[in-house]
């Protein structure tokens, strides 16, 4: 297929000098072009137009200046040669048309939870911004442009409030929703996210927080009678969805272990929680330590297995927006903890892991407490509570070699190995 170029001002009769003369005009009308050599549609619109046929339909494309069709026409050619080739009426489709098209696909895929949140970040900042525009509009300077936006704050969907990495990173997986579904269906040539930089997340760019234990204790006794609550989480290392659905026999008080088989998340309409699988699909047993055994069997004695473990006031279960704004917030300011930037309920999870390597866990035992579904996960994560791990290895290797138990093997071994 070879795409043609048509200059839709003048006709073939048109000899060189008047396109030259032309080509030199500020204005067409006053350029001496005779009327002979001139078409209907002379100083009107594009100059230009590229065409050509794909799916035996003629497809068109109108420029002012004749390099730039030129250079169309010969990315066109390469692009149909090569597969890459996409329909300009396809491009044109709109951001927010491939993402209402993708949106309900995901259903049976994802969790509830985790569509929600993807919905939420394409609501209140994908959309706004680009569910107009075509997806053609989608290129690294625009999308650069964009991200900077998000990051400083000036976004219109922003409201003037900074938005953090992991937040932009959140509107980077919504958006790649409708994009992802967009390039699936040849709507787009190639993924145009993978070709600009989004903010990094890590320690780094967001620090995370670990209290001390004198700090969980002073919230737990600024909780009052959730204090148990504030405690079970920092020293069992749950998700706070996780341990608001345990009910009272997931707590093996023999064993000293407490089964974690369900989380609570969010319904994917946002009107309910919801229980279900905990993060990953994964059951799991997570050790009771001992200065929660006995106020534990104190919470569990004389009631049903049935029963939610932690109870709101007035029965039942508690949802994680409640616990949140009920203990979580006025435990914090009480505490006077409330100035410490970045302190979360997953904060205590956090210091967990932190507590969990101090006293010696390795990365395998912390993953399977924690229900990460890989070690590499769990490093990844908390790679800088490891810091100090490649001078214990040297130290203990040093100690080894230098110790008297080793002898003369040392020696020996060293002269047994040359060669090798």
């Amino acid at each position: 297929m070879k795409a043609s170029i048509e200059d839709l001002w003048l006709n073939d009769t048109a000899t060189t000098a008047v396109k030259r003369a032309l080509n030199g005009a500020r204005d067409p009308k006053r350029a001496k072009v005779p009327e002979s050599m001139r078409k209907a549609n002379y100083g009107i619109g594009a100059r230009w137009q590229v065409s050509w046929i794909v799916d035996r339909k003629r497809r068109r494309k109108s420029f002012r200046d004749r390099r730039k069709a030129e250079e169309f026409a010969a990315m066109l050619e390469d692009d149909i040669r090569s597969g890459r080739y996409v329909d300009p009426a396809d491009m044109a489709r709109t951001v927010g048309q491939a993402g209402e098209e993708a949106f309900p696909l995901l259903v049976p895929v994802i969790k509830d939870a985790t569509w929600n949140r993807y919905r939420r970040d394409w609501d209140n900042h994908v959309a706004p911004y680009w569910g107009e525009l075509p997806l053609s509009a989608l290129t690294p300077a625009a999308l650069g442009a964009w991200i900077a936006a998000l990051s400083d704050g000036s976004a219109a969907s922003c409201h003037g409030i900074a938005l953090s990495a992991s937040s932009v990173k959140g509107i980077h997986r919504a958006l790649s929703v409708a994009v992802g579904y967009a390039v699936e269906n040849g709507w787009l040539p190639s993924d145009p996210l993978k070709r600009v930089t989004w903010p990094k997340t890590g320690r780094d760019a967001e620090p995370r927080v670990y209290l001390t234990i004198a700090q969980v204790e002073t919230l737990a006794r600024a909780a009052g009678g959730h204090g148990l609550e504030i405690r079970f989480l920092t020293y069992t290392g749950l998700r706070i969805g996780e341990a608001l659905a345990l009910r009272v026999a997931d707590v093996d008080l023999r064993h000293r272990r407490v089964n974690v088989a369900r989380t609570k998340t969010v319904s994917r309409t946002g009107h309910r929680e919801v229980v279900g699988p905990p993060k990953n699909g994964r059951a799991r047993k997570v050790p009771i330590v001992a200065p929660l055994a006995e106020p534990l069997a104190d919470l569990c004695r004389g009631r049903d297995g049935g029963e939610p473990l932690f109870t709101a006031p007035r029965g039942g279960s508690w949802s994680v927006s409640n616990w949140r704004s009920r203990v979580w917030r006025p435990a914090l300011k009480a505490a006077g903890l409330d100035r410490i930037d970045g302190l979360v309920v997953h904060s205590l999870r956090h210091t967990y892991a932190s507590i969990a390597v101090a006293g010696g866990a390795d990365v395998k035992t912390l993953q399977k407490a924690m229900g990460h579904s890989s070690a590499s996960i769990t490093l990844d994560v908390y790679a800088d509570l490891w810091p100090d791990s490649l001078d214990n290895v040297a130290d203990a290797i040093g100690r080894a070699v230098s110790g008297e138990s080793l002898g003369n093997s040392w020696a020996v071994d060293a002269r047994n190995t040359e060669g090798y």
